[in-house]
């Protein structure tokens, strides 16, 4: 079954970006049972901390629907509610979704309704969003044969065309895929993403069509160290240089480190952590 559209390109953006803070340290908690608890401060290196608490469960109402209800707050004093149904057709979720800003007046309220159908062979996700007083919509559609997937997307504002997009994975082997992204017909990304063993290797080449020159050339490793830590490094053709390390300190906690140098920039660097507790 394929993935999403959005999701086509997250292996190499993953492995280029994630576990990476930049210059944020936050601390999030998970609490999981019927109900999901989860906290999560953020500090950033101006000294602004933010908060979020979300609380999510779900319940079957009947038996042919799943519920799944998430009510979120944050110190911006938005409250976030999002609902999904699921089971009212095979391979159909329908989800709707309401951002109140509280205090602000209804002119930042953000509505969403969404829907997203799932096939063997097809994905198609659509979505109608009124926010800021107009109506904003998307819609995206991937089809996947044998080692080939392919999709495209498109967002309308105001019932007009905004962007538009087209991508494809091509599986080259069980431990190899190369993917390419390419945005309103200009900014285009390839990269390549292959594992061996406890090693993940990858690079990306981004540029603009109409801009060659400006292309940034990326390479990123992953590596599993054992006891569920990972270790990961990158270099970009900028001048940039990252190293980042998750290790599981206990059954619970997990904490993440990163550190980024840009060269070209003096060698000033950003540092960033993540301190997670699950239970």
């Amino acid at each position: 079954m394929p993935v999403i559209f959005k999701d086509l390109y997250k292996p190499v953006k993953d492995l280029l970006t994630k576990n990476y803070n930049g210059d944020k340290n936050k601390l999030e908690l998970k609490s999981k049972d019927a109900v999901t608890f989860n906290p999560v401060f953020t500090r950033d290196a101006a000294g602004a901390i933010t908060a979020a608490v979300s609380l999510e469960g779900e319940y079957d109402p009947c038996q042919w629907a799943h519920l799944k209800l998430k009510y979120e707050v944050d110190t911006k004093g938005k409250l976030s509610t999002r609902l999904t149904v699921e089971r009212l057709l095979v391979g159909l979720k329908v989800e709707g979704s309401a951002d109140l800003a509280l205090g602000d007046g209804a002119k930042k309220d953000v509505y969403e309704g969404k829907v997203e159908f799932k096939k063997k062979s097809v994905n198609f996700v659509g979505s109608v969003t009124h926010k800021k007083e107009s109506l904003l919509g998307d819609a995206s559609l991937v089809l996947a044969y044998q080692i080939l997937t392919l999709g495209a997307a498109a967002t309308f504002a105001g019932g007009k065309l905004a962007s538009q997009s087209a991508g494809l994975v091509w599986d080259a082997s069980k431990s190899t895929s190369v993917a390419a992204l390419l945005t309103n017909w200009d900014k285009l990304a390839v990269g390549v993403v292959t594992k061996q063993g406890q090693n993940t290797l990858g690079g990306e080449y981004s540029s603009s069509v109409s801009k060659p020159q400006t292309g940034v050339i990326s390479v990123g490793l992953e590596r599993g160290l054992g006891a569920g830590s990972v270790g990961k490094v990158k270099l970009l053709s900028t001048g940039l240089l990252g190293a980042s390390i998750a290790q599981k300190v206990s059954s619970e906690w997990k904490v993440t480190s990163s550190v980024e140098i840009d060269t070209a920039k003096g060698w000033s660097s950003v540092f960033g952590s993540t301190l997670t507790y699950e239970s």
